[in-house]
């Protein structure tokens, strides 16, 4: 993830035609990290603890 310096924010209708593909993408990408991390063990580390 990265900080967004320059774009252009979508309102609440353009938003939604692309709910599903980032509600999948999500998915996908937290069960494939996962399997990554699963079996380490960071005794510090808690999920949702990214700042």
């Amino acid at each position: 993830m990265g900080v967004l310096e320059t774009g252009v924010l979508l309102n609440w209708d353009e938003t939604k035609r692309y709910a599903d593909h980032i509600r999948r993408h999500g998915i996908n990408q937290f069960i494939n990290l996962f399997h990554k991390v699963k079996n380490n063990t960071y005794p510090h580390f808690k999920w949702g603890d990214e700042v």
